[in-house]
């Protein structure tokens, strides 16, 4: 599915994503819908797309009752989620860094990563 890249839409294109996936167990629908919501909210914010037209496309592909495949490309500048730093929850909140604990969460709740850029494009699959 194409994602327009506005926070506004956001909630929309979740409450869709979120019908999709009402067959399955709600701790899965759960997690996915985080992961969802995680990646598209730091998309539309913190993507650098540059002076091109913002293409995001997400697509689900279900394994079966437990497991699902979520793959996101956009057309903005590479950034691998693997690589950004763990939020350091042994310090204060007062000493850390700003941001970072979705990513976290959402590295742990994956049991697999993949990401690559190529000719522009970036490709995200997430195992959950």
């Amino acid at each position: 599915m194409k994602i327009p890249v506005d926070l506004n839409r956001l909630k929309e294109v979740l409450n869709r994503i979120e019908q999709e996936l009402s067959p399955l167990e709600p701790d899965v629908r759960f997690k996915i819908l985080f992961t969802c919501e995680e990646i598209l909210t730091n998309l539309v914010r913190h993507a650098d797309f540059g002076n091109r037209l913002p293409e995001v496309t997400l697509a689900l592909e279900l394994a079966d009752q437990q497991e699902v495949q979520l793959t996101c490309s956009d057309n903005g500048a590479p950034f691998d989620i693997r690589a950004f730093p763990d939020p350091q929850l042994d310090r204060r909140i007062e000493e850390r860094r700003l941001g970072g604990l979705g990513i976290y969460l959402l590295k742990k709740y994956a049991k697999h990563i993949d990401y690559s850029s190529k000719q522009g494009c970036n490709i995200l699959r997430i195992t959950l």
